[in-house]
């Protein structure tokens, strides 16, 4: 079975490099129906959703920031990119709560995902999020630039069994 479904490394690493190139001009295309394809193909052999994101998604999310600063492509460009991958991860995360999946945390109490204030980047935490979705596992995802203060009412509030801070 790992024999027939398993690639050698170099093999490996030309496939991801190619579905990373044409990732990234359906991303700039803001393409979301090949971006869903790209992702549904990727996953329905032996490869996971963490595979997607580490050996696909977040390499092109690099490649896009070292272009950006570089004066490769622009502001807008690089803007429509990151609001591709955030639409494409809400339809991965859609399809996850879709699912059903119990959850296979011990606890009821949900995970908190935060950024503090003056963050502007939240991909990241929604990459954790649809993660944890994945398992089961109840998120509130309170990304977005807030007051220290607004976030540690909110988790008085809620009393999540994790807090995780995002900064980039």
């Amino acid at each position: 079975f790992l024999d027939s479904h398993n690639l050698n490394f170099e093999k490996s690493m030309e496939l991801n490099e190619l579905l990373q190139d044409r990732l990234f001009e359906k991303l700039k295309n803001y393409e979301l129906d090949e971006l869903i394809s790209i992702y549904y193909d990727y996953t329905k052999s032996v490869y996971s959703l963490l595979d997607f994101y580490e050996k696909l998604l977040i390499p092109v999310l690099h490649k896009i920031g070292d272009q950006w600063a570089n004066g490769d492509i622009d502001i807008a460009t690089e803007h429509v990119c990151s609001n591709a991958t955030i639409t494409l991860i809400d339809l991965i995360n859609q399809k996850n709560i879709n699912k059903k999946i119990s959850k296979s945390s011990s606890t009821d109490k949900p995970i908190i995902l935060c950024t503090p204030e003056g963050e502007l980047h939240s991909i990241g935490c929604k990459i954790i999020e649809s993660l944890l979705l994945e398992k089961g596992y109840e998120i509130y995802n309170i990304t977005s630039s807030l007051p220290t203060n607004s976030i540690q009412s909110y988790l008085y509030h809620i009393d999540p069994s994790v807090t995780i801070i995002s900064v980039t």
